[in-house]
Formats: C-alpha cells, structure tokens, sequence
C-alpha cells in the first residue's frame, strides 16, 4: 500500500507530540505494512512480532488512531482469522493536517460549574435591559456551554 506522506508527516507530529504512544506506534506501523487490515489480524500479527501473547488489547489504540485520522475504514468484509464480519483499516488517505490533544474529560463537579456559569451568563444577558436578546444568542451561550462542559 502507497502511504501518502501528509500520513506519514501528522504520525510523526503525533509521536513527537507524545500523542501516539507505543503500542499504538507498533499498530500503526502494522496497518501502514499489511493494511488493509482487521483488528483481529492486527493482534494476531503483534503477537506474533513479539513471540508471546500480550495481553494489551490493539482495539482501544485503532480508536485512538481513528480518532487522531490517521487511520481510516476501508471496507468491510470477513476476517481472515475470525472468519466473522470485521472492519478493515488502512492508513488514512486525506489526514488532518494537524492533530489536536483530545479535550481531557470535566469531572462532574467541574461540568456543573460550567453549565452554572452559563446559566448565570443567560440570566445576565437577559437581566440587561441594553442587551439585544435573541433566541440565537441564547441557543449560541448555550451551546457554547455545553460543548465546554463536555455534554
């Protein structure tokens, strides 16, 4: 398979950036050799590279990689190791041309906080008599509010 070198470039951006940690290195460097590839075969290769059964799962770090876009859903058809239907993954053909850190997850005290303090920014809003009130501006605090607090 023929990796774009804007994949190779935001993969590199993501090891340097500590993003993209070891096993998921290890996975991405198996998607990039064999792909398009199952998740299953991917274990099964990982596995068979270090010459004893890991316990550490690759699925949590193929979501990573979806997540980050640097890997992408091919197609889908039955597993060469399973035999069940699986996803296949191949590297990315369009990647974003920068990764972004996911957004750490509020505690539930923190998200509260959020959201009261967007209720206070709505009631202050509509508490000022100068203020211009639509149902847009509302919609947009609100919206702001929740994407902040993480719901």
């Amino acid at each position: 398979m023929t990796v774009q070198q804007t994949s190779v470039d935001v993969y590199r951006k993501g090891l340097d950036s500590g993003l993209i940690k070891n096993l998921a290195a290890e996975v991405f460097a198996l998607i990039m050799e064999y792909g398009p590839i199952s998740s299953r075969m991917v274990h099964q290769r990982y596995c068979d590279q270090i010459q004893q059964r890991d316990t550490r799962s690759v699925c949590p770090r193929i979501s990573e990689l979806k997540d980050l876009g640097v890997i992408e859903q091919s197609h889908v058809e039955p597993c060469q190791v399973t035999g069940n239907k699986a996803i296949y993954w191949r590297i990315a053909m369009a990647c974003p041309a920068h990764i972004q850190k996911p957004k750490k997850k509020l505690s539930n005290k923190d998200a509260v906080k959020k959201l009261l303090h967007t209720i206070y920014d709505i009631e202050s809003l509509l508490n000022n008599p100068e203020a211009e009130v639509t149902r847009q501006k509302i919609k947009d605090i609100i919206a702001e509010g929740l994407h902040d607090a993480g719901v």
